[in-house]
């Protein structure tokens, strides 16, 4: 985050609108700068959706600081249990998921000097083995493991890459965005004095985790920060499958005369074949294969119509609200005009 303002705007206002539209259950944040004050000052403004827990450095206030944010809107916040593991660097969350089941986080944030950081994942390690073993570490590392992590490519140095090594080791976890793309440059840091670039960012899961999360994606967060967004999605192997559900005919479609005289039409088409099958039945060519066919055409009719008749009716919407923008007398604008560049 690299502290809550920038030019005077408070980026929780975004971190609030970015968990509401991306529908984000869980979200950690590195260099937070969290004071309990600020804590308690975020939730007076936005807690009816979001539930804050955040470590901070006493003695370096100003730098480190990690948290969770919690999305009440779509996350259970009863029963949830925060300890910091090492202060304003390592935050360790427990949080009941489906029925007797929970979800065990590590926010972290690790120093920049690679000595002190091979040190962290070491101490971290020890911190961690009187808990349960999570089921995510994700944050900042500030190292990467692979020369594909960095552009220019190169390495980090030895100590760190196999503190790394025996960090994820001992707590059974994989780099998930790497071993779903194993071949793929994707970058999370951009250096703006070299414009060098590292995926320092990483969510690190555990192999059930792995084998039941999809949509791991790098994008940017729109907030001000010189870091993307690094996300993924996970779902209870346990759960049922829940599919798109069923496609529904948009009743205004019956109100449109030139598609509704096509389907007229096939209806015709239908009750003749249909009387052909009284005396002629056959596996290909019967009542019930006849219906489906009749079924399925007209469906592929009325979506590909409806195709056609949504971006004019976009494109009519917006003609009238520009209508109503406009005095009729003198064409002055009233309030906003939304299709001005200048307003946009």
């Amino acid at each position: 985050m690299r502290g809550r303002f920038h030019q005077g705007q408070d980026k929780w206002l975004y971190i609030n609108q970015i968990t509401r539209d991306r529908k984000i259950g869980i979200l950690a944040l590195q260099e937070t700068h969290l004071s309990p004050a600020d804590v308690d000052d975020v939730h007076k403004l936005f807690g009816k959706r979001l539930q804050v827990y955040a470590s901070i450095d006493p003695a370096s206030p100003q730098s480190k600081g990690v948290a969770f944010v919690v999305n009440r809107e779509i996350s259970n916040i009863e029963g949830i249990k925060v300890e910091e593991l090492i202060p304003g660097r390592a935050l360790h969350m427990t949080i009941p998921w489906h029925g007797e089941s929970k979800l065990t986080a590590v926010a972290v944030y690790a120093p920049n000097d690679p000595a002190e950081n091979a040190r962290f994942l070491d101490r971290l390690e020890v911190k961690l083995r009187r808990l349960h073993k999570p089921d995510f570490v994700l944050g900042d590392f500030n190292m990467v493991e692979d020369a594909i992590d960095r552009l220019p490519h190169h390495k980090d140095g030895h100590a760190v890459t196999e503190a790394m090594l025996k960090f994820k080791s001992k707590l059974n976890l994989q780099d998930g965005w790497r071993q779903t793309f194993p071949d793929v440059k994707g970058y999370t840091f951009l250096q703006n004095a070299t414009g060098s670039q590292s995926r320092i960012d990483r969510i690190l899961v555990t192999e059930n985790v792995l084998k039941n999360s999809f949509d791991w994606t790098i994008e940017s967060p729109g907030i001000h920060t010189d870091h993307q967004l690094l996300s993924m999605k996970y779902s209870d192997p346990k759960m049922p499958f829940i599919g798109k559900g069923r496609w529904v005919l948009p009743l205004r479609l019956l109100k449109d005369k030139e598609v509704m005289e096509r389907v007229y039409a096939l209806g015709k088409e239908l009750e003749a074949r249909l009387e052909t099958t009284n005396d002629n039945r056959t596996a290909e060519e019967n009542p019930q294969t006849i219906w489906k066919s009749f079924k399925d055409e007209i469906t592929n009719l009325f979506r590909e119509r409806d195709k056609v008749l949504v971006p004019k009716m976009d494109k009519d919407i917006r003609g009238e609200t520009y209508r109503k923008c406009r005095s009729p007398s003198k064409g002055r604008l009233h309030g906003k005009d939304p299709f001005h560049k200048d307003q946009r």
